[in-house]
């Protein structure tokens, strides 16, 4: 899987990925991580729908996402026109309380975050397979200063299918992200529909929290 395989999904319009509400767990928990007028990053961000829900509840919201194309549906669904200006790697789209970096998730840096109060992952971890997983959950600790995360999985029979979205255990959770956060796990529920079609599935929420260190 490249970056290539996701410009295309784009470009067809194969997103079954993208949800057509506002995820019940983030408007349930991520007042448990972030206040009201938090600035909330969102890997991977697509159009999810869920950015519109924080801007309307007083959040700031920065994304990244691969394909142009995501990104102006998402601002066309905003009703806002951003302004559009290159910065290094990146093509940033910024509109009130709203940041868009367009390009490569791996080519963030600090100085990208400084401002972030919690992540917001529902639909980047489960996008990447095993390699580029790794590199991310290294990664993204780093360029949001540890910041808490709120995060959703799923789990399957991988025998039955292959991702993406790929499927995620608590043991997997606990390899990545243990030695860095306090990972409290607050919800587990059955996908009203099999996943693709294909499979039965579960979905896990996450709240990881940044360990005390003496």
């Amino acid at each position: 899987m490249d970056k290539q395989f996701w410009y295309d999904r784009w470009e067809k319009e194969e997103i079954a990925f993208h949800e057509d509400t506002v995820n019940p767990r983030l408007t349930k928990y991520i007042q448990r991580i972030s206040p009201m007028g938090g600035h909330v990053f969102v890997p991977l961000c697509g159009k999810t729908l869920d950015i519109g829900w924080l801007l309307e509840n007083g959040y700031k919201v920065t994304g990244v996402e691969l394909s142009r194309t995501a990104i102006d549906s998402l601002f066309e669904q905003l009703r806002l026109s951003p302004k559009v200006r290159d910065m290094g790697k990146f093509v940033v789209h910024s509109a009130a309380g709203i940041t868009i970096y367009e390009g490569d998730f791996f080519d963030l840096k600090q100085i990208h975050l400084l401002e972030i109060d919690c992540v917001y992952d529902r639909a980047s971890l489960v996008a990447l397979p095993q390699g580029l997983r790794k590199q991310y959950v290294t990664l993204l600790p780093q360029i949001t200063s540890h910041a808490p995360q709120l995060l959703i999985t799923l789990h399957y029979d991988i025998t039955q299918m292959d991702g993406p979205p790929f499927a995620i255990t608590s043991e997997d959770i606990r390899t990545y992200y243990q030695q860095l956060f306090t990972l409290t796990r607050v919800e587990t529920v059955n996908m009203p529909n099999k996943l693709k079609g294909k499979c039965e599935a579960t979905s896990t929420t996450w709240l990881l929290t940044k360990k005390d260190v003496e």
